[in-house]
């Protein structure tokens, strides 16, 4: 949940702490230090910046979720739910430079990876079915948007729904 920045400056804090504990003959105290910096690397490799990226998504700030997206340098080190959404994020941002095949073929791995909240796979399929339908498959758009449909979608993503319904007739 932060930026790297944030973890940095923590590591840092944390290494100058657990040496002047370590100087100063504290033996438990320098202990904790330690775990804190294992606690914030391992945060930096599960975690990495996704959640921060998944609320500038939720402000449709596209351009800010790309540049948090980047900081993640292992994103193969993420935790699995933590790389769902990373994959999710990735297509959304890909969806809206118009890049279909590839921002199909990461929001379905974004489905497959599980993503925790009835809500996200609603937003997740609903997009798979715009593409689809601006590819020119009818098929994939409308199961994807039945799939969007049995999510129990919220009032304004189902108005979206129903949006995409009608034009899909």
């Amino acid at each position: 949940m932060f930026s790297n920045t944030v973890r940095i400056t923590l590591l840092s804090v944390a290494a100058l702490v657990a040496a002047f504990f370590g100087i100063a003959g504290l033996w438990l105290q320098m202990t904790a230090a330690i775990v804190m910096i294992i606690l914030l690397a391992a945060g930096y490799f599960l975690n990495g910046t996704v959640f921060l990226a998944l609320r500038k998504m939720s402000k449709n700030d596209f351009a800010g979720a790309e540049r948090l997206l980047r900081m993640v340098k292992y994103p193969k080190y993420l935790a699995p739910a933590q790389k769902a959404y990373f994959d999710m994020i990735s297509g959304l941002i890909e969806a809206q430079k118009g890049n279909y095949q590839i921002a199909a073929a990461r929001l379905e791995q974004a489905l497959l990876k599980g993503l925790r909240s009835q809500h996200d796979k609603a937003v997740a399929c609903l997009n798979l079915a715009a593409i689809y339908y601006n590819l020119g498959n009818k098929s994939k758009a409308f199961r994807y948007l039945s799939e969007a449909k049995n999510n129990k979608p919220s009032p304004v993503l189902q108005a979206k729904i129903d949006e995409l319904d009608s034009v899909l007739g």
